[in-house]
């Protein structure tokens, strides 16, 4: 009767069977061959299933593979209290939009974009009040988002932590609500750009 075979990725995935494990009772794989799919592809490494399952029966793997489970177990208690804890922070921090006459606004946005502009000399991409409405309102959200709130001081705050993907997403609807409640007409922007941000293929800064 033929072997069976397990690849190392079911090992570790179906049977949770760690690097280490493999490295301490297997030492090398029982059988190499090339990747069916793509032939760039690192070889596949294949273990037979019943040396694997006699493995498994020994008292000193049991023992072994419980400590592991507990360290896999600590370890994820670990990151969903580090998680929570930063959903919590980004949930309550105080968060304000400062609020300017629509007018004021609109120059002090379009003075600051063509600025950023100019430093990058990219004066094609200059506007004006003559702009097209939708351009100039996608260009205002974003200048209150980063301008007139905390939102980059608390991306900061956020950057590499524990959860960061999750609290990127709090942190994102909690400023466009605001930007919306503050300033109204620009509601139908901030929907927008968060709803593209947060699609599957959405915009993310890390």
């Amino acid at each position: 009767m033929d072997k069976l075979f397990i690849t190392k990725s079911d090992l570790k995935t179906k049977r949770n069977w760690t690097e280490s494990l493999i490295k301490k009772y297997l030492k090398k794989p029982d059988l190499i061959k090339p990747n069916p799919y793509y032939k760039s592809a690192s070889e596949m490494l294949l273990y037979d299933l019943k040396k694997i399952m006699r493995i498994e029966g020994k008292a000193t793997f049991k023992e072994d593979f419980d400590k592991t489970l507990k360290r896999k177990s600590s370890s994820k208690k670990a990151i969903e209290t580090k998680t929570n804890n930063l959903l919590s922070l980004i949930e309550n921090i105080e968060i304000t939009v400062i609020k300017m006459e629509m007018k004021n606004l609109y120059d002090a946005m379009i003075e600051d974009y063509n600025n950023y502009h100019l430093y990058k000399n990219l004066d094609s991409r200059y506007i004006s009040n003559s702009t097209d409405k939708q351009t100039l309102i996608r260009i205002a959200v974003n200048y209150i988002r980063h301008n007139l709130t905390s939102y980059d001081h608390h991306l900061v705050e956020i950057y590499s932590k524990v959860g960061t993907h999750q609290a990127y997403k709090i942190l994102n609807k909690r400023i466009y609500d605001l930007i919306s409640k503050t300033y109204p007409d620009l509601e139908k922007e901030c929907v927008r750009q968060f709803k593209e941000k947060f699609t599957p293929r959405g915009y993310f800064p890390w």
